[in-house]
């Protein structure tokens, strides 16, 4: 009985070491290649990105959901309110193949304001993403 005791906890010991060791390889990877990163906007767009990153919550076994979410900084450069702003990211995975489309937007910027921003995607997939764009459109 003591034998089949020992043995079952092994065993939990041993997919645990598993699971967190897989944890750990992808959070690793998303980390390096969290700088693989374009964006874009039309000459005429007054909003500016200045700042971005993403980051990333990989689930510990699989099926679950994980989370990629893109943090930043945009800022009407324009001389006008901006009635309305999207910011639209793409993630990727490794393969340049779209995992998710996600975006935000945020009504009545003011010239000159700084909108502190986050995108976020959710899914069984998200742990794949390597790289994302960032696209922006606004009215005016």
């Amino acid at each position: 009985m003591r034998t089949i005791v020992a043995i079952k906890i092994e065993r939990y010991s041993m997919n645990h070491r598993v699971q967190s060791s897989i944890f750990l390889s992808v959070i690793m990877l998303i980390c390096l290649c969290s700088a693989c990163v374009t964006t874009q906007s039309d000459s005429s767009n007054s909003l500016q990105i200045i700042s971005h990153k993403m980051s990333s919550f990989a689930a510990a076994s699989a099926g679950r959901q994980s989370t990629a979410v893109v943090n930043g900084r945009a800022q009407n450069i324009g001389s006008t309110s901006i009635t309305s702003a999207t910011i639209l990211v793409e993630f990727f995975d490794e393969q340049s193949t779209v995992v998710q489309t996600s975006s935000a937007t945020r009504q009545n910027l003011g010239a000159g304001e700084i909108w502190e921003f986050a995108v976020e995607t959710t899914g069984v997939d998200a742990w794949k993403i390597t790289k994302y764009t960032i696209k922006t459109t606004v009215t005016p």
